[in-house]
């Protein structure tokens, strides 16, 4: 009784090997054949006709039982190859995985360092700066970034021009429609400005703080939902950046 196993022959290796037959081919495997075969290669043969698999490589160059061993001994390298790349992947893997762990630990102690040094620059600016309600509040806890912020504007943006007032939607849209809510605010870039206008812009160029930016804008809020005239302000934005804050103020042109 035999059983048979498949060989794919290339022609490269058959033609080197001074052989003519080519392609897949069926060797028939005999009792006697396994006679002296190590128990590795027979577990293997018994693999290889369990997953009706095709045996093929560069020592497969005939429809023999040692092309068929020679297959086999590939076959085991192919694996211990494919083994030891996917062993690689896996340590390549866990490294990528610890770099990036540190990367985030690293990433979380410096913002941990920023946000302290932040902290202590807001205190001690308002040591310098503040009255003895706000320096209690402070040390308590109990101050508000949005009341430190209006306090350090007050005192940086040393602007002496109107403040912007937001338009109110009501102001937008005063009709008797109820669509009020549809108002809709906007703020575009400036394309003309007339002389007083212009004239205030310069004043606040050069009244703002060292390292502010002026930006020139044009709020506008609009009802789309009715015929309301459209409300429209001339402003320029004043903003620079203070201990870790953005600090912006808009200031009426008129």
């Amino acid at each position: 009784m035999s059983v048979e196993i498949r060989l794919r022959i290339a022609a490269r290796d058959a033609i080197l090997a001074r052989k003519t037959t080519i392609g897949i081919v069926k060797v028939s495997v005999s009792d006697e054949d396994l006679v002296d075969v190590p128990e590795y290669t027979l577990a293997q043969i018994a693999e290889v006709l369990a997953n009706d698999e095709t045996l093929e490589g560069s020592g497969v160059v005939d429809a023999t039982f040692g092309s068929v061993v020679r297959g086999l001994e590939a076959r085991a390298a192919r694996r211990i190859a494919q083994a030891a790349a996917e062993e690689a992947a896996r340590a390549e893997t866990i490294e990528a995985e610890a770099r990036t762990a540190g990367e985030e630990a690293a990433r979380r102690r410096q913002e941990e360092l920023a946000r302290a040094r932040h902290a202590e620059a807001i205190t001690q600016w308002i040591v310098n700066n503040c009255d003895d309600d706000m320096i209690e509040r402070r040390m308590a806890g109990f101050l508000k970034d949005d009341e430190i912020i209006e306090e350090a504007m007050d005192q940086i943006f040393n602007i002496p021009e109107e403040e912007h007032t937001p338009i109110m939607p009501y102001q937008a849209c005063d009709c008797d429609k109820g669509c009020v809510g549809s108002v809709r605010a906007s703020v575009l870039p400036i394309e003309h400005l007339d002389t007083s206008q212009f004239a205030t812009l310069e004043q606040i160029r050069q009244s703002a703080p060292e390292g502010a930016e002026v930006i020139p804008q044009m709020r506008k809020s609009a009802c789309p939902a009715c015929s309301c005239v459209p409300l429209v302000r001339m402003t320029a934005l004043v903003r620079m950046p203070w201990n870790g804050w953005m600090l912006q103020k808009a200031y009426s042109l008129g």
